[in-house]
């Protein structure tokens, strides 16, 4: 089969890594085991922090995973636009109760704790994973906040798993969830020997001989990626595969700084600072536009008034 046909059937590097694709080098590893062996006791936080493109996403979909047949798991990712009535649509459909005829918070809470019950009889752990956690609302975050202290049974309790970015810590509201124990493991871009391993990784994955890339485009896609992962994916993406179209955001690399940047769909991500130099030279643009399109005008205006002449006086007869 040519690898044309290999690369559009099974393309190296995608958008989104499924979890037979998992990279378990030993920091996600470790981290991995970190998850599944607190999810089945603790009813605390375990929190994953880690920047943007780091592979906390790839990571939760690995945990779910290996857990979907021993627990009972609830998984969703937040969003600007996540609302505290979607949090209780899935709580519903995957941990499958009915809030029907509750209207009040106190209520759902109830059902909940008391739906947490009957799934540890059935030996069915529940448990909540939110991705992208830091850009959970303050209402859908203190309704998860006050579910956890509604628990005074902790062998009836659920486990809360949270991916989110740094920026996570700053929300008003996780002060408050903090209160009920946290367990953190952070995710931290890969060394040089570790990209290379990566490449090689996806490369063995979608049927690709391991030199497709050579030591000096995989160091240049280190260079520019600085070890964050969807960053590598988008330099080697663009390597192997430079004829077809890329499912990755120009923006996350840049060529000037070789930092890896966030996608600028989301307005909670860091964006790279406006210089100070070209605002002013767009102003000062716009004042010389208006100041030429106005000029009859401006000089109406400042001119000096004219003096009035005076009256010719008529001879006396």
């Amino acid at each position: 089969m040519d690898d044309s046909i290999t690369l559009s059937m099974n393309p190296p590097f995608p958008e989104v890594i499924s979890p037979e694709r998992f990279f378990n080098e030993s920091q996600r590893e470790q981290c991995l085991h970190f998850l599944m062996h607190l999810a089945p006791y603790s009813n605390e936080i375990l929190l994953v922090k880690g920047e943007f493109g780091s592979g906390k996403s790839t990571l939760l979909r690995q945990f779910v995973a290996k857990g979907r047949e021993r627990w009972r798991i609830c998984s969703l990712t937040a969003n600007r636009q996540f609302t505290l009535m979607e949090l209780w649509r899935e709580l519903q459909q995957e941990f499958g109760l009915s809030f029907h005829g509750l209207t009040e918070h106190s209520g759902k809470i109830a059902a909940l704790i008391h739906h947490f019950e009957m799934l540890h009889k059935r030996q069915q752990r529940p448990i909540l994973v939110v991705d992208d956690a830091h850009l959970l609302n303050e209402e859908t975050a203190d309704f998860i906040e006050h579910l956890m202290a509604a628990v005074t049974q902790p062998e009836n309790g659920f486990c809360t798993i949270l991916a989110a970015e740094p920026v996570i810590t700053q929300r008003r509201w996780f002060k408050t969830l903090e209160r009920h124990g946290l367990h953190l493991s952070e995710l931290t871009p890969l060394n040089f020997d570790e990209t290379t391993r990566y490449i090689q990784h996806h490369l063995s994955v979608a049927g690709l001989p391991l030199q497709s890339l050579v030591t000096e485009e995989i160091k240049k896609i280190f260079q520019q990626s600085q070890g964050n992962m969807a960053a590598i994916n988008i330099a080697a993406r663009a390597i192997v595969m430079p004829d077809e179209p890329q499912p990755f955001p120009s923006t996350l690399l840049s060529a000037e700084t070789s930092e890896a940047k966030p996608t600028m769909s989301d307005p909670d991500k860091p964006r790279r600072p406006i210089k100070f130099s070209r605002i002013l030279l767009a102003i000062l643009t716009v004042l010389l536009a208006l100041a030429l399109y106005y000029e009859d005008d401006l000089n109406r205006h400042f001119a000096p008034p004219h003096k009035p002449e005076e009256a010719a006086m008529e001879p006396t007869t």
